[in-house]
């Protein structure tokens, strides 16, 4: 809510006893005027009454929704296409139907700000309006919920046995429903308190407008959401100029730039009034939300007691060497859901995203707790101790607990006992020769050969593996992990040799699995494992150099995808591998419908010009996707497994392909992993009959 003040300043909050109102900008060069304001809709909320109680009056947010359709006006925006929300006792003062009669205002125009009115509006007639954007202003009492992951806007006849609201997620999520889908362009301004509903001491009973939703558009509509008030936080209202402070400010800023803003002169404007020292201690913030990516980007003026800023000033001082790599790789493991991360920003915008990620259950440790829970781990001292002192001003003493046990957890799992199992495969298909390998001296075995039948070569090598897999149990034990290494030749590599089911019964349960479906995989090619020990000078050499630096300074994964249009993919692929410092871990090919050549051959010719790590995507009729799906699921691809340590990424992509669904493309990630930690000693494999080792 906007709160009032025992001065003129008052707050746009619901009262406790009395009333209170309480970066980065990603750039959007088309404009909601420009070149038409014609198209433009605004929709203007202003509320100063309230049937909840006198107590709740505010005198402000009425007038601001009228100075707001005044300036519109003077851009060119005709009365037709306002539509003002006031309380009804608003629409009973003359000076305000005086003012509605001189604009021009439709009696249409002027409706009531009550729950049944604002429903049935953007339900039922917004969509009839036509336009090509959209502008929503909303003036009144704000509220957040416990966790602060949504905000409530308080309608007009609120009570105390049914507090109306507007749910302000939902609202937003509303407005980019198909029907709209002709609104592209939205500029949300929410003048409001954001104070957490508990405390407010006096009788709430929540009741949600539930607009109707359907189904989201196909188009890409981004809407800038303006906020007058950071999570917590009043949003001043001054009763003497009949006023909220924020849209004062803005609304001058806006004045002084030029006719018919876009969306980057609103973000200026923004900018403009955290500088005025008229806000005080009130801490507007900037949303942009599109939904081409689902990308989020969040700014605001910090508080003094920002434990962003406070987080940030501890690290710079006692932890300087930290890198870039370093604070994106933590930023993305500490995120409750990587997939929603910032695609690209800088520690702090990290950081805030992590302070300001809306967390559903409250029970949840904060995730900017978690970063610094991460980071304390990885460091000595006294960044270590002075990063605990932060932690425990910053979290519920439980919460820490329940965080160390969850990190405990993790390395535990990491230390678990391990080992491999090598396949191999001869050029000639008609022998496989397997073992397993091991930090634990009791777990290795010497290989072991096993005759196959080239004429019926998925057939003999299921049934061998049958047995191959029962021993490797029975020597292993389920108490030990075990993972699978498939070694083959060129002409088996890309074959799906590791898609065959294999019927086994293990400790008694009958099952019929593929290796990839089984165990964590990786593949790797027999004729560069067979020269391992000989080819650091090569190619290949060079390009592990720099990816084992990569991993050394604490990257993620980074993928460079191979772009088909070029003569030759794969000498491209290694000068990115070996040229930049920062550059990519992993050459990933996305063999879909539209690859135009077939993934063998890029798949070889990858290997051969030396390329240690390679990520490749079979598209089938399984998991046969749209190309928008398809590169929103890479893209997500790309963001998971940069949130761990690149050493991690075979784990990393098996635990994605075990929660992805059926027609994921994920189904057709295989995994080529020639680096030297991850290939079998040498000795171990037969001497390759032919071949060249780059």
């Amino acid at each position: 809510m906007r709160c009032k003040a025992a001065c003129p300043s008052r707050p746009r909050t619901a009262p406790t006893c009395a009333t209170n109102r309480s970066g980065t900008w990603s750039a959007v060069s088309s404009h909601l005027f420009n070149p038409d304001p014609k198209q433009l809709r605004a929709v203007l909320v202003g509320i100063d009454h309230y049937d909840y109680h006198p107590n709740w009056r505010l005198d402000g947010p009425e007038a601001d929704a009228r100075r707001m359709a005044d300036w519109l006006m003077t851009q060119g925006v005709e009365p037709d296409q306002i539509t003002i929300f006031l309380s009804p006792a608003s629409w009973q003062v003359p000076e305000v139907r005086q003012w509605a009669d001189r604009c021009g205002l439709d009696m249409k125009r002027r409706r009531y700000a009550t729950q049944a009115e604002i429903k049935c509006f953007v339900d039922s007639d917004l969509p009839k309006d036509g336009g090509e954007a959209l502008l929503v202003y909303w003036g009144g009492h704000g509220l957040i919920d416990d966790q602060g992951a949504d905000r409530f806007l308080v309608l007009a006849d609120a009570t105390t046995d049914k507090t109306y609201y507007v749910n302000l997620q939902q609202l937003l999520s509303a407005l980019k429903r198909s029907e709209l889908s002709h609104l592209r362009r939205q500029v949300c301004i929410v003048d409001t308190c954001a104070t957490p509903k508990d405390a407010i001491k006096t009788k709430l009973t929540p009741n949600d407008t539930n607009f109707t939703i359907g189904s989201l558009a196909h188009q890409a509509i981004t809407q800038h959401i303006l906020l007058a008030a950071s999570d917590g936080l009043y949003a001043k209202n001054d009763s003497v100029a009949r006023r909220g402070v924020f849209s004062h400010l803005l609304l001058n800023a806006l004045a002084k730039g030029p006719e018919r803003p876009g969306p980057e002169e609103f973000a200026a404007a923004f900018r403009r009034t955290l500088k005025d020292p008229e806000l005080g201690e009130q801490r507007p913030r900037m949303v942009v939300v599109d939904t081409a990516n689902e990308g989020e980007v969040y700014g605001r003026g910090a508080r003094a007691d920002d434990p962003v800023a406070g987080l940030l000033a501890l690290v710079r001082a006692h932890i300087p060497n930290i890198t870039v790599a370093h604070y994106e790789r933590l930023y993305l493991r500490s995120l409750p859901n990587p997939s929603r991360a910032v695609p690209q920003g800088r520690a702090e915008d990290w950081l805030r995203h992590l302070h300001d990620v809306p967390l559903a259950d409250a029970r949840h440790p904060p995730p900017l707790v978690e970063f610094a829970m991460r980071l304390a781990g990885e460091v000595g001292e006294p960044g270590a101790a002075l990063l605990a002192q932060w932690m425990e001003g910053a979290c519920q003493p439980e919460l820490l607990l329940q965080l160390q046990h969850k990190l405990r957890n993790e390395q535990l799992a990491q230390g678990a006992e391990q080992a491999t199992l090598f396949i191999e495969l001869d050029e000639t298909a008609r022998q496989l020769r397997w073992w397993l390998s091991s930090a634990q001296p009791h777990l290795r075995t010497q290989p072991v050969a096993v005759a196959l039948s080239p004429t019926r070569l998925r057939d003999s090598f299921a049934a061998a593996l049958a047995t191959v897999l029962s021993e490797a149990h029975r020597r292993t034990g389920w108490e030990c992990e075990l993972r699978v290494g498939l070694i083959l030749p060129s002409a088996q590599l890309a074959a799906g040799l590791e898609d065959v089911d294999i019927s086994v019964t293990l400790d008694g349960i009958a099952s019929n699995e593929s290796l990839h479906e089984r165990y964590p995989l990786l593949l790797h090619w027999r004729e560069r494992a067979g020269r391992v020990g000989v080819g650091r000078s090569s190619p290949w050499g060079l390009a592990v150099e720099m990816i084992e630096q990569r991993m050394g300074q604490g990257y993620g994964t980074r993928i460079h995808w191979l772009d088909h249009s070029c003569r030759k993919p794969q000498e491209v692929a290694l000068r990115e591998l070996t040229v930049d410092q920062l550059g990519p871990t992993c050459i990933g090919i996305d063999g879909g419908p539209a690859a135009p050549k077939r993934l063998e051959e890029l798949v070889l010719g990858c290997l051969q010009q030396g390329i240690p790590c390679l990520l490749w995507i079979r598209q089938s009729a399984a998991n046969a996707v749209d190309a928008g799906a398809a590169r929103g699921e890479l893209d997500e691809l790309e963001r998971s497994l940069g949130a761990a340590p690149a050493a991690h990424t075979p784990d990393q992509l098996r635990d994605l392909w075990a929660k992805s669904t059926t027609n994921s493309i994920l189904s057709g990630a295989r995994l080529v992993w020639d680096l030297p930690s991850h290939l079998p000693e040498a000795g171990q494999l037969q001497p390759p009959l032919s071949g060249n080792q780059t």
